[in-house]
């Protein structure tokens, strides 16, 4: 966990695990639209740790 904690840029899975949320929240969030920014790499959905923190505190 503390290794997540440092990272700058969050899997989906890190950043539902580091901020107690589902997955599934974090994809429906997104593609309605909402919830923090995130960045595509490939197929990969990326969230940088502080956009998510940034969001959560709004």
């Amino acid at each position: 966990m503390e290794r997540i904690r440092r990272k700058e840029y969050l899997t989906e899975k890190e950043a539902a695990l580091l901020f107690s949320l589902s997955a599934a929240t974090l994809k429906t969030q997104r593609s309605r639209g909402g919830g923090p920014k995130y960045t595509r790499k490939g197929a990969r959905v990326l969230y940088l740790r502080q956009d998510v923190e940034d969001y959560l505190h709004k």
